[in-house]
C-alpha cells in the first residue's frame, strides 16, 4: 500500500499549488490526502469537517505543511483552540509523531523575519502578510523552536510550484523509493536478467564463460559482475543492457581444493534502475560433470534495492534454498517467471543430453570446435571421441586429476 501524505495548508490562496501537488504526489507513486479533492481518498466521517481532517492526519504516514499569506479563520467558535484548521492539523501531526514537511513561501519567510525583529510595534505594515493573518507567524515560531531530542523544526522556503514540487521530490526520495520498485515489480517494468554459463577447462582450472542477458522489459545501467570471494575476478562493465541485449562473454576462473563433484560459486551483480535506484543481486552458479560434458546453470538467491550505493531500500527479494541438482539446467526463478513451475517449485528446464544422446559431435566436451565432426558420426567414432574427453577431462568414472580435485571455493 503507498504512504499516506496529508497536505495541510489553506485553500482559496494555494488552490494550483494543491493541484499540483496532488498530481505529483501521484506521480511519485504516494498516495495525497487532501480535503476538498474530488479525486483524494479522504473520506468523509460520522464527524464534523475538523475531526475528520484531524482523524486523516493521525491516520496519515506523512504530513506536509504549506504556508502562503493566508492562516485562515479561528476555530474557536465552534469549540476548538483559538487557532486556524492547518494550524490545528500541525498540532494534531506534532502530538502523534507523525513526520512533518514545512514549507514556506519565500516571501512570507521574508515578512517573517521583518516581524521578529519589530513585532513590538503594534500595527505595523507588512508587504506579504495582512494583519489579520500574523497567526501565520506564531505557527511558524511554534514549529521552529529548538528542544534537544525534540521533534525536526526544519523549514524550506519556495518561490513557486516548481520550486515547492522539487523539495518535496528531494524529502520524498525514500517512501517514493519503495513504491516505485513496487510498482515496477508489479507492472514487470523492471529488467531481469538471464545468467547462462559454458564450463571450460584450461591447465589453470575451470573457466566459467558467463553471458548475462536482460530479459525484462527496461534497460539495465553501468552493470557489473563479480565473484563474491574475488571481486578482482569480474567481467567487463556494461554502461547500458538494453532489453533483449546480451553481455560479451566473460571468463571467470575457477580453483580451490577439496574433493566434491558438484562445483558451486556465487556471482553478483550490480546495475542501477531508470530512475536512478541501485540494484545488487546474488546468483549461485552450479555445476558438475555429466558424461562427456558439464551440467551448469543459476539460481537467483537475494536481491536488493538501494536508494544510493550505501543507503538499503525496506525492499528485497531473497529466494529460500536453492533447488538441489537434477539432471536439469537451472534457471534464475525470478528471471524467468514465465516457465516457474510453481508445483514442483523449481524452474521448469530441459534435460541436458548424456553420453547416449549428444548431438552430432560439433563440440568438444571443454566447449572447443572439433573439426572432425563429420568424420565421427559412425559407433566408433562416437567411442572414440567420449573416451577422449574422458581421458583429458577425467569426468565420473576416472580417478581424478590433481590440480582438479574439488575447486570449491
Amino acid at each position: 500500500m503507498a504512504a499516506r501524505v496529508f497536505v495541510s495548508s489553506t485553500f482559496f490562496d494555494l488552490i494550483d499549488v494543491r493541484a499540483e501537488v496532488e498530481l505529483h504526489l501521484r506521480s511519485m507513486h504516494l498516495e495525497p490526502i487532501m480535503s476538498a479533492s474530488p479525486t483524494s481518498p479522504m473520506a468523509p466521517l460520522e464527524k464534523d469537517s475538523i475531526e475528520t481532517c484531524l482523524t486523516h492526519v493521525r491516520q496519515s504516514d506523512y504530513v506536509i505543511v504549506i504556508l502562503s499569506h493566508r492562516y485562515g479563520p479561528s476555530l474557536k467558535s465552534a469549540g476548538f483552540d483559538d487557532l486556524s484548521a492547518t494550524h490545528l492539523e500541525y498540532r494534531e501531526a506534532r502530538n502523534s509523531a507523525k513526520p512533518i514537511r514545512f514549507y514556506v513561501r519565500d516571501r512570507l519567510e521574508a515578512d517573517y523575519h521583518t516581524w521578529r525583529k519589530n513585532k513590538k510595534i503594534s500595527g505595523i505594515k507588512l508587504p506579504w502578510v495582512d494583519d489579520r493573518d500574523f497567526g501565520l507567524f506564531a505557527l511558524i515560531d511554534e514549529h521552529k523552536h529548538l528542544v534537544a531530542g525534540g521533534p525536526n523544526n526544519w523549514f524550506d522556503a519556495f518561490r513557486h510550484s516548481i520550486e515547492l514540487k522539487q523539495l518535496i521530490s528531494r524529502d520524498f526520495h525514500a517512501p517514493s523509493g519503495r513504491e516505485t520498485i513496487v510498482s515496477a515489480v508489479t507492472s514487470n517494468s523492471l529488467p531481469y536478467l538471464d545468467i547462462t554459463l559454458d564450463v571450460q577447462h584450461n591447465s589453470r582450472g575451470l573457466a566459467l564463460n558467463v553471458v548475462i542477458k536482460n530479459i525484462g522489459n527496461s534497460p539495465a545501467f553501468n552493470l557489473a559482475f563479480f565473484k563474491t570471494d574475488d571481486p578482482t575476478n569480474k567481467g567487463d562493465p556494461v554502461p547500458i543492457l538494453a532489453p533483449g541485449q546480451t553481455t560479451g562473454s566473460a571468463i571467470i576462473t575457477f580453483r580451490g581444493t577439496g574433493s566434491v563433484r558438484v562445483f558451486e560459486t556465487e556471482l553478483a551483480v550490480n546495475y542501477r534502475l531508470l530512475g536512478g535506484h541501485d540494484v545488487r543481486e546474488l546468483h549461485r552458479l552450479f555445476f558438475e560433470p555429466q558424461g562427456v560434458g558439464w551440467r551448469s546453470g543459476t539460481a537467483l538467491t537475494n536481491k536488493k534495492f538501494y536508494l544510493s550505493s550505501e543507503e538499503k531500500l525496506p525492499f528485497t527479494i531473497e529466494d529460500g534454498p536453492a533447488p538441489e541438482m537434477q539432471s536439469t539446467e537451472f534457471s534464475n526463478i525470478h528471471n524467468r517467471p514465465a516457465f516457474y513451475d510453481t508445483a514442483q517449485r523449481r524452474p521448469q528446464s530441459r534435460r541436458l543430453a548424456d553420453d547416449s544422446q549428444l548431438p552430432p559431435f560439433t563440440q568438444l566436451a571443454v566447449g572447443a570446435r572439433c573439426p572432425f565432426a563429420p568424420r565421427l558420426q559412425c559407433p566408433f567414432g562416437r567411442w572414440l571421441l567420449a573416451r577422449l574427453a574422458r581421458c583429458l577431462l577425467r569426468l565420473p568414472g576416472e580417478q581424478p586429476r590433481p590440480d582438479m580435485v574439488g575447486h570449491r571455493l
